[in-house]
This record gives structure tokens, sequence and C-alpha cells, in this order.
């Protein structure tokens, strides 16, 4: 790079460029501008949508049919550090970015290669950050709390309740959940001014973390973790057991004032001639309400009803055979003989308490996992989510990467990784236990975007299978449950006082029919990638219009709670609608 192009110059030029291609794609071909084997990633920030594009062709024909899209005041955005590196022996920039559509305001990144006599794009995100005329009521814009001076009838703070009952008007927004996913989805409309009511089928918010096994710890570190607008103490833990994450959920939509009704029963969603929902549910004392929001998110987790096999035998086991939805710790079985069916981190977990307590563990381990350590996995988010990295809403630009550029960026990183977890992959392979890197050797994103579980992110059950204080039974089935015991179909059979069944859940598009009924058959599908190589439904219209999903992790919940409420508070206020 010259002395007379300094990164800033760099980017600023190359947007430009893209501003004016993008304006007249028919006139000026956007390909020229991106490697050929650039992305091209716009969240809801040109589209309307979440939308990939993998190649100089394929990133031309995508801007074609958007058929001219009006950028203006693109800039560097300084708040942010803008970077350089190395990418196969060229100069890299990478930079945040600002700018706006006439019906929206879209923040970015970008890394920019030295190719030839110019620069072209490996990767370009377009999101969508805000709406013309809307406030974020956050930071500088944050509310004022009060209004001084006279106020006649001014109503107190403490009658916040009459606004969360929802007796005179109904919400633009009815939420079905409050994890982190709908919490975080909440925020964001409170922020943006748009009504939404969250209502959740558990008794407090944070049930749904509190119920689980008890020895269940966030994998994930602190850092990754925050949820919208609101950052843990100082003093929080790197990994949150659950019940303490349980009571941040409850704690912060009481701190950010967000409606949610608990203890909600019978909730069902039916469509309306009048373009509006009927949503009817059954609260605590039986009172039952009907609202008619314009538009529905089911933010019920991926995960539905527990799928508990049907073995032969169970109604003769006079042993205790749960789902490890309903485990209630190893405490109660040391000394005893215990089975645990399953591959994934919750098979992993329960193995890891109940021999911790004192049991006799065998892992059934019907198929190989993924596995990579915690701290090989930490390695990996170095420098962005720690106590030195960016802002946790640039670390989540930084990592916004297509989903299939993120598999191939994983699959370089797996050798890595494998030779950081030799020593244990070495001692695991003396044992029946059976690992893997994934289908392609892409690692555990691949799996957990495929909708399979087989992956564990290792905080000490591995060494305890490798000592064999956990023994483990690999690739047979249960063919039958004894009196007292499991009976495998090689004709083996174990001691069993408990049978725990790690053994996943029903997909949410089921999980969901019994509160939207046949109108999941509109929903193609949910959370599977699409030919774009962006998740079905997830974030992004469903096909159904007004229906929106809202999942994923706490980080997923966080970055991607912009993205959805801002595409329905456009659709609200007619905005989408005009473009």
């Amino acid at each position: 790079m010259s002395d007379s192009q300094n990164p800033s110059s760099v980017v600023e030029g190359w947007l430009g460029r893209f501003a004016t291609a993008l304006a007249h794609p028919a006139d000026q071909a956007v390909s020229g501008l991106f490697l050929p084997i650039g992305w091209w990633r716009d969240l809801a920030g040109v589209t309307w949508d979440l939308r990939s594009s993998h190649g100089s062709d394929a990133i031309d024909e995508s801007a074609q049919r958007l058929g001219g899209v009006a950028l203006s005041n693109l800039r560097v955005d300084d708040s942010a550090p803008m970077g350089t590196a190395d990418f196969a022996g060229s100069p890299l920039v990478s930079a945040f970015f600002t700018g706006e559509t006439p019906d929206r305001v879209i923040r970015g990144h970008v890394r920019l290669v030295r190719s030839g006599d110019g620069w072209r794009a490996w990767t370009l995100v377009t999101q969508i950050h805000g709406l013309p005329g809307v406030t974020e009521s956050a930071g500088r814009d944050r509310p004022m709390g009060i209004e001084h001076g006279e106020v006649p009838q001014r109503v107190p703070w403490t009658r916040r309740s009459a606004e969360s009952s929802f007796d005179d008007a109904d919400p633009e927004v009815v939420i079905i959940g409050a994890g982190q996913a709908g919490l975080s989805l909440a925020a964001r409309f409170k922020a943006f001014g748009v009504t939404a009511l969250v209502v959740e089928r558990h008794d407090r918010i944070g049930d749904n973390w509190r119920k689980r096994y008890p020895s269940l710890t966030l994998h994930d570190p602190v850092w990754v973790n925050r949820l919208p607008y609101l950052d843990y103490p100082a003093t929080w833990p790197v990994f949150m057991p659950k019940e303490k994450f349980g009571d941040w959920l409850e704690m912060y939509a009481r701190a950010l004032d967000l409606n949610v009704w608990t203890g909600v029963t019978d909730t069902t969603v039916t469509r309306r001639a009048t373009g509006r929902w009927e949503v009817r549910l059954t609260r605590p004392g039986a009172e039952v309400r009907t609202l008619r929001p314009r538009h529905v998110v089911l933010a019920v987790g991926l995960n539905g009803k527990p799928r508990l096999p049907a073995f032969p035998g169970r109604d003769a086991y006079s042993g205790v055979l749960v789902h490890s939805d309903a485990f209630t710790g190893g405490r109660e079985w040391a000394g005893r003989n215990a089975v645990v069916v399953g591959a994934g981190t919750s098979a992993h977990d329960i193995a890891h308490d109940l021999c911790e307590h004192g049991a006799t563990v065998t892992l059934v381990q019907r198929s190989s996992t993924v596995v990579v350590t915690s701290d090989t996995f930490m390695t990996g988010m170095a420098g962005l989510y720690d106590e030195s990295g960016p802002a946790v809403d640039d670390a989540d630009l930084l990592t916004a990467f297509p989903w299939n550029l993120l598999l191939e960026l994983q699959e370089q990183n797996m050798k890595t990784w494998q030779e950081r977890d030799a020593p244990i992959i070495d001692a695991l392979a003396a044992t029946a236990y059976r690992s893997d890197y994934g289908p392609s050797g892409r690692g555990p994103m691949e799996k957990y975007l495929a909708g399979t579980n087989g992956y564990y992110i290792d905080v000490g059950a591995l060494r305890l299978i490798a000592d064999g204080k956990i023994a483990v039974r690999q690739g047979v089935g249960i063919a039958r449950l004894g009196e007292r015991s499991v009976i495998f179909d090689d004709g083996t059979e174990l001691p069993a006082d408990v049978v725990v069944a790690a053994t996943g859940y029903e997909e949410l598009l089921e999980a969901s029919r019994s509160i939207i009924g046949d109108l999941a058959d509109e929903v193609t599908a949910v959370h599977r990638l699409d030919a774009d190589g962006e998740l079905a439904a997830v974030w992004r219209p469903s096909g159904v219009d007004g229906l929106w999903f809202m999942v994923g992790n706490i980080q997923m919940a966080r970055f991607y709670s912009r993205v959805l409420a801002l595409q329905i508070a456009a659709r609200s206020l007619g905005i989408a609608d005009r473009s």
C-alpha cells in the first residue's frame, strides 16, 4: 500500500465505487469489485431478507436482481478500529462502515484485498442497523425517565403494570417464549418503540434454564454471552451455572421494563382475514385472553418436546428411565449403575456428573462425536470475545461470515485444533470412544447447521473416559430393557439402576404445530441452510406473512435480534411494504 493510499481512503474509495455499481447494475458490473472467491452477505441491509452470494459472478447476479439500490453517505465508521493483514501474500484492509438507503440505516464490514492495480472485496456484510426517523432509545438517546416540571395527571413509573396488561390495546407483536431469544428481541422492540408482549409457559422467567439438569453450565465464556444493552458485572464468572443465567434473564426483563406474562398455557395462534393474528391463551387463574397483534414471533427454542425412545421392555423395567431434560442430578445415584444414551453435550455432561457423584457410568455412544477441548475452543475467540476484545457489537459483525464461509474457515482451523487436542484424542483412541471432525471435516458448526447434536466442547468428561472412569459402549443400540438392565442388540447386557436418554428433541417446526396448527405446513423448513446458504425461516420472512422465528444461542440472539426487530418494525411502519 503506497503512502498516498491510507486504509481509510482505500475503503471509502471502494465503497463509493460499490454504491455507484449497485445503483446502476445494468451499466456497471458489481463483480469487478469482488475477488472471484468473494462473498457478500446481506442481513436485510438492502434486500429485506437474509441473503448470501459467493463468487463474483453470483454477486453480480444478486445485484442485477435488485434492479438498482441507492446507497448514500457510505463512510468508514471511525468508532471502530480498522485492520490490516496478509491474505495469501497480498495486503488486506478491513473496516466497519455506515451508510443509508432511502428506507433504512445500515452498518457493515468489508475486507479488501489488493488485486492487480486495485482493491477487491473478499467479504462484505451489509446489515440493517436502524430506520430513518426512528430513534433507538439507548446510549445518548436513552429515555429521560421523568419529565421535569408540572405534568397534570402524571402517571408514576409504578403504574407500569397497566402498560403490561394490554387491557385497552393490543401489542403490535406477541413473542412466544421468554428465553434469551425472546427477551433479546423484546429488548430491541422496546428500544425502537414497538409495543411487544412476551408470553412464557413457565412460572418464572429463566425456568427454561433453571429446570435443566443440575450440572449444566454454559460452555461459552461470559464475553460472548451478553444480552442487548446490558453487560454483566465485572465480577461475573467466565462460565455461568444455569441457575445464575436463569436469574439473570429474570432480572434482565425487569431492568429493561419488558412486558412479560408468565405461567401462560394453551397458547394458540390463528390467522384472521383482517391481516392481524388471533392469539388465544390462558393466564394464571384461568383467565382466558385474546390478543390481536400484527406479528407473532415463535421464540420457543430449537428444542421441541423431548424424544424418549420407546425401548421394548420399558414397562417391566424396575429402574428409572428418564430423558436428559428431566434428569435431576447424579447425587442420588452414588454407588449404583447408570447408563447414559447419547453422543452430544447433554450426554457427556450428565455422564460427568454421575461419575463425580460415585456412580458406575457407561456412555452409550451410538455414533461418533465432534469434540474440542474448552481451552482450544477459547483460542478461536481470543482477541474477539475476551477482556481485550472490541466492543461486542463490533465482534458480532466481524464474525458474521456467511455460514458456508464459516464452515470453510472452521475446516482450516481443524488442523490446529487437532494438534492442540492431540493428547486427549490419542488417549481416547485407546478406548471404545469414537470422535470425528464433522461429516466433511468442518467441526462442530457443521453438525449444528445440519440440525444434529453430535458435538461436545469438553469440560472434563473426555479425561474421565480416557482414564476408564466412564465406560463406553460404541456403535450399539439398545434392543430392550431388562428387569434392571440394558440389553444391547449384540446380545450383551449391562446392569442399570438408571437409564438417562440424552436422545434429543423433536424439530422446531413440529414443536410449533401445537401453537400454529396447520400453518406449520406453509413453512417449508426452519433452521436448515437454503440454496443461498442462509438458515431458512430464521430471523427473516418465514413464508407466512407476519409469522417469524427467533432462535439461537445467546450470541445469535443478541446479534440477530436487531436484524429481526428492524424488519418487523419496518413492516409495522409501512416502510418495507413501500419498498
